[in-house]
């Protein structure tokens, strides 16, 4: 028998201690080109630039616009909300001048931070946002729009957005803003109905008598973000307010103060001031300019609004790339 000669492994030894290098040449290489991909990004968005590279490339390496709190608030957040605020309010100027770039910016990001202290207060009542709450508020927003294919062309013209993201970056927020505001509105006594209604007798007395205008009222009563517009709601259309306050606007005549509204945010007088049709993919929509003096059940409690304000003031934010300051602005005031 011959004798067998043991094969020599010195060959494969040798080629792995030449592929170690070349491993780690490819790992510092890719280490290196990851690291610059990084500063690119980063350099991009402290220059405010939005191309769809660099806003899907911050939100893999998670390069923050601001923080609220501890709290990121991605870039790439940030932009999104920019775009769908600049369609909404160009759609509604109508060829009009549309808003600067430094407002919308400072609305984007205070939409941001509202959200943030919104998932905070969710946190804190232990409550979430169910796919029933949601279902009602798409139902809601179906019917309101004549159907599935009625909503999905309105939210496209309003919002450019598509159905499902509409849900996303919308109504989700707003359901999820609803919820907070119904928890926060229990831990308060309401105001009796039958006093709101005597207190709106006495303001009709008021505008009647011309000891006070709608506008001046309505700058001293109201609870909500009007209040600094006497009362001002701008344009809306159907499917955009609570059915009992859509159903009124509608039907009034322009100059009328309408009869006390109640809804579920409490007490409202309208004043319907302009009317107009617009076009729609399917053929054209109704729309009302309308003021409105608001009553709140909760008036004798810190309003929703003012504590929400409370808090943004008393946060801490801190910006991380060279946007407006929105506090230099209306939530400093």
């Amino acid at each position: 028998m011959e004798e067998q000669t043991p094969q020599s492994v010195e060959p494969k030894a040798k080629c792995c201690k030449k592929m170690k290098p070349l491993i780690g040449g490819i790992v510092v290489a890719a280490i290196v080109a990851i690291g610059g991909m990084y500063m690119y990004t980063l350099s991009e968005a402290k220059q405010l630039h939005d191309s769809n590279f660099v806003v899907k490339a911050a939100k893999v390496f998670s390069i923050d616009v601001a923080t609220i709190n501890g709290e990121s608030i991605g870039y790439d957040e940030y932009l999104k909300n920019i775009e769908i605020l600049t369609h909404v309010y160009n759609a509604q100027a109508q060829g009009g001048a549309a808003l600067p770039e430094e407002t919308i910016s400072d609305l984007a990001i205070s939409q941001s931070f509202v959200e943030k202290l919104t998932d905070d207060m969710l946190d804190e009542y232990d409550l979430e946002i169910t796919d029933a709450d949601l279902n009602t508020y798409k139902e809601e927003l179906v019917a309101g729009l004549g159907g599935q294919e009625g909503a999905e062309a309105e939210i496209l013209v309003r919002f450019n957005l598509s159905y499902d993201d509409y849900i996303k970056f919308v109504l989700t927020p707003y359901a999820k803003e609803e919820k907070v505001k119904a928890a926060y509105a229990e831990r308060v006594d309401p105001v009796a109905e039958e006093d709101l209604l005597a207190q709106a007798a006495e303001i009709r007395e008021q505008i009647a008598s011309e000891e006070k205008t709608f506008e001046e009222i309505a700058g001293e009563v109201n609870v909500d973000a009007t209040k600094a517009k006497g009362g001002d709601l701008g344009w809306f259309g159907k499917g955009t307010m609570v059915a009992q306050f859509e159903e009124a606007a509608f039907s009034q005549d322009i100059g009328v103060i309408s009869e006390p509204v109640i809804t579920e945010f409490g007490l409202h007088l309208i004043k319907v001031t302009e009317k107009r049709t617009t076009s729609t993919p399917d053929g054209s929509a109704e729309e009302v300019k309308a003021s409105h003096i608001h009553l709140s059940p909760y008036a004798d409690a810190v309003p929703y609004e003012e504590y929400r304000r409370n808090m943004l003031s008393e946060s801490v934010i801190e910006l991380e790339l060279p946007i407006h300051d929105p506090f230099d602005g209306i939530l400093k005031q």
